[in-house]
Order: C-alpha cells, then sequence, then structure tokens
C-alpha cells in the first residue's frame, strides 16, 4: 500500500510517498513519524544539510531507513519498519554528564507488537546504533 501527501513548502510543492513496508500492523509512533510535516521537512535537510542535521536534528536517520528520534523527556524512539521502541534514558549525576541508558529493561517492541520480543542480535544493533547516535553528535552515552 501507497500513501502519497503533497504539501506547499517555501513555495514550493513537496511530494512524497509514504510506503506501508509490511502488512503488520504499524506502531503509532511510526505513522506520527510519516506522516509529520515536520519530519518531512528534517529528512529533505538530511539531504540537502547533512552536516548540520546530524547535529540538530531530533531524527537520526540510518541508511536502511531506521530512525532514532529524541522524543524529549527522558525518551528516545526507535524505529525500524512498522515497529518502535521508546528506550528511557536519565542523566544521574554522572560525570561528566552522560545520558544513561538500561538496555537491560528493553525486551519488546511497541504496541501493537508487543508480543514480538527483541532478540540479542537486535539489542546488539540497537546499542550500536545508540553509540553512532550519541558518538557524531559529540555526546556522552553510558550504558547499564
Amino acid at each position: 500500500m501507497q500513501i502519497a501527501k503533497m504539501y506547499l513548502l517555501f513555495g514550493r510543492r513537496v511530494c512524497y510517498t509514504v510506503e506501508n513496508m509490511s502488512p503488520s500492523p504499524t506502531s503509532d509512533l511510526v505513522a506520527e513519524y510519516r506522516r509529520s510535516l515536520f519530519s518531512v521537512i528534517w529528512q529533505m535537510l538530511w539531504k540537502v544539510c547533512p552536516g548540520f542535521s546530524v547535529k540538530h536534528s531530533p531524527f537520526f536517520v540510518f541508511e536502511d531507513g531506521t530512525v532514532l528520534w529524541n522524543q524529549g523527556f527522558g525518551k528516545i524512539a526507535y524505529l525500524k519498519g512498522n515497529r518502535s521502541l521508546t528506550i528511557q534514558w536519565s542523566f544521574e549525576g554522572v560525570r561528566p554528564a552522560a545520558r544513561i541508558l538500561d538496555l537491560s529493561s528493553v525486551r519488546q517492541w511497541d504496541p501493537p507488537h508487543e508480543n514480538e520480543h527483541l532478540s540479542q542480535t537486535e539489542v546488539v544493533e540497537l546499542r550500536e546504533r545508540l553509540i553512532n547516535r550519541f558518538l557524531v553528535r559529540g555526546e556522552n552515552i553510558a550504558f547499564r
């Protein structure tokens, strides 16, 4: 299934297509990301100004389409295909300041995929993507 959307952006028509990659249900966060004009603008900026986007975008987009989305308020979302996963982080007085993520608490995807558990390989992939995102932005990260 494909959904085409068109927006007027900076006086130009912008058309993009959202593809539902699989027949499985889509999580609410993935659906919000796909229909958001804000994410469309940042996707365009990633193509035009990758150096700026990598430092300032709330979305960190990987080549395979996987996204890390800073949710604010101590949360970061991991979007892969139609599934999402919300990870809590905190500072907890560590010096130098680093976001502390507890990946041992990450066991399953967000609804409607809550019955799908993450494999050890998926957790390792998530950890590597988080390290990559924080390293590129020059931010500190620690895992429990």
